[in-house]
């Protein structure tokens, strides 16, 4: 077969097949070509009773007529069908073959369903790399066996489905008794609004079975579908395939990737406000990193008005590189104004071990404000957990922590909040779960301000993100992977450094924190 490349897959009218509903006298390859030109937009072929030389025979002659609309074909099970075809993916179920290992066979770059009945079914799923996920059945059908015991889920079971998933935005297709008396119901009642929980969620497409292949006309049955779904504002929704690799990831790990790309999501949704106090050096590179992420940057100083930008602000940085009596004090009346009002803080204590009056004015404002995330590099940090050997020259630390996973650990449980410490490899702890982020390059240590820049980034991740191992781990990722990119471009010196690292900001997307973000759970 030649190497063709998947296409893009929309689950909007999702045909699964069954012969024995065929009426009399009619083909399930015509049958399919019919419903895709009446509007079906993929095709899963779920053959239970043939053997595997008719199964193979069939599936090579239904993929000819998919491939001549463009339409992907899934094979249901059977991963050795679809591998024989070259199918475009396949769809499993929860006693089928572990998703992990018919990823491993069927290679990254195919599309893989799995279809849940429960929540935890359903993160396990995302976890493991399923492109969609597929609810078991809405309503009462007879086209599928269930144990005596199941019952269908119903319009508030797949809501449930949808809450479990809805922050990783994962696809999610229903079916079971779908059909055209229904659809819209079907797609209307199910939908989750915006709320604190995340941006608006719904069904991206319903898939049916009897509804098309037991009709005498399949190509105005699909017609008909189709344009219920369009009434209820479900245009076609392309979803690439995700492409991940997740044997090479944990299932925590792969969950926590997830997290950070929804976070990424939100704040290119909802473009948060970021309230800096921070110093002269750094204000107009962090100013457009915030820009460039999705965020919106203000720089406000003064004792007077710093509290009012605070409580409009869904973020505040607090970064004493450029210190003076002032700005502490305005550093201190916007810090408890946002923690009064709930606005998580992020303090970069730069150089904090470089003088004694650097490390007293972190040392109070840590005691002073509830901080949300400390963000700075082994020797800030390790000034501010009292360690000894770790020297500051200026604002940059010489040497190494010997043990910065338990030094981030522990002045997280001290302090009560998450600490970062920036390096070749950054450790992120909340005191509970210690993380290693491997994402980088040392083109960084080329520019001053890189690391003022990172700690703006995770300030926009912990405006939508109330997660702080989450928003500091999605901060580290995105300047992480941007260096890695920008690196790639050509770079001649720190100049075209600079320009090709704000760029790669500017151009992150969730498929690339998703397939390139490098981090490791500390056990």
């Amino acid at each position: 077969m030649p190497d063709i490349k998947p296409p893009p897959f929309d689950l909007s009218l999702y045909l699964v097949t069954d012969q024995s509903l065929l009426p009399e006298g009619h083909d399930l390859v015509d049958t399919v070509r019919a419903a895709i030109e009446g509007g079906v937009t993929l095709v899963q072929l779920r053959e239970k009773t043939l053997n595997t030389k008719s199964f193979v025979a069939i599936a090579r002659r239904i993929l000819q007529t998919c491939r001549a609309s463009n339409v992907p074909l899934l094979i249901n099970d059977r991963v050795d069908v679809a591998l024989a075809v070259d199918a475009d993916g396949v769809h499993i179920g929860q006693d089928d073959m572990p998703l992990p290992i018919v990823r491993q066979l069927i290679g990254p770059n195919k599309i893989v369903g799995v279809t849940v009945e429960t929540a935890e079914q359903a993160v396990r799923a995302v976890a493991d790399g399923a492109d969609y996920v597929g609810t078991a059945a809405i309503f009462p059908t007879g086209t599928k066996k269930h144990p005596a015991s199941f019952k269908p889920l119903g319009i508030a079971g797949v809501q449930d489905l949808m809450r479990a998933v809805r922050k990783y935005h994962i696809p999610m297709t229903t079916i079971g008794g779908v059909g055209i008396s229904n659809v819209e119901d079907i797609l209307k009642k199910t939908v989750l609004p915006a709320g604190p929980e995340g941006p608006e969620y719904r069904l991206a497409g319903v898939a049916v079975v009897s509804a098309i292949i037991a009709q005498i006309d399949a190509r105005a049955a699909s017609a008909q579908l189709a344009a219920k779904i369009r009434s209820c504002g479900l245009t076609r929704s392309i979803t690439r395939p995700r492409s991940i690799s997740s044997t090479h990831r944990s299932a925590e790990v792969q969950v926590l990737v997830e997290r950070v790309v929804s976070a990424f999501n939100r704040i290119r949704e909802r473009k948060p406000l970021i309230h800096n106090i921070t110093n002269y050096v750094v204000m107009n590179d962090t100013a457009n990193t915030i820009l460039q992420l999705g965020g919106l940057p203000v720089m406000a100083h003064s004792v007077e008005e710093v509290a009012d930008i605070t409580a409009v602000s869904q973020a505040l940085v607090i970064n004493i590189g450029t210190l003076s009596s002032q700005w502490v004090e305005g550093m201190k009346i916007a810090g408890k104004k946002a923690n009064e009002l709930s606005v998580p803080i992020i303090m970069d204590p730069v150089g904090a071990g470089a003088t004694p009056y650097r490390k007293k004015a972190c040392m109070d404002l840590i005691h002073a404000l509830d901080i949300h995330i400390i963000k700075g590099n082994a020797g800030e940090v390790g000034a501010i957990a009292g360690l000894e050997g770790v020297e500051m020259r200026g604002v940059e630390s010489v040497g190494k922590l010997s043990n910065p996973a338990e030094v981030a650990s522990s002045l997280a449980r001290k302090v009560g909040t998450c600490v970062a410490i920036s390096g070749p490899v950054d450790y992120v702890s909340d005191g509970k779960t210690t993380v290693l982020v491997k994402n980088g390059n040392e083109w960084l240590g080329t520019m001053t301000g890189t690391g003022c820049s990172t700690t703006t980034l995770v300030a926009c991740f912990a405006a939508v993100e109330s997660d702080r191992l989450v928003a500091a781990i999605g901060g580290l990722i995105c300047m992480g992977l941007a260096a890695e990119l920008a690196a790639k471009k050509g770079i001649s010196g720190p100049g075209s450094f600079k320009v090709a690292l704000h760029d790669a900001i500017f151009n992150l997307d969730e498929e690339t924190i998703r397939q390139g973000a490098q981090i490791e759970i500390e056990m």
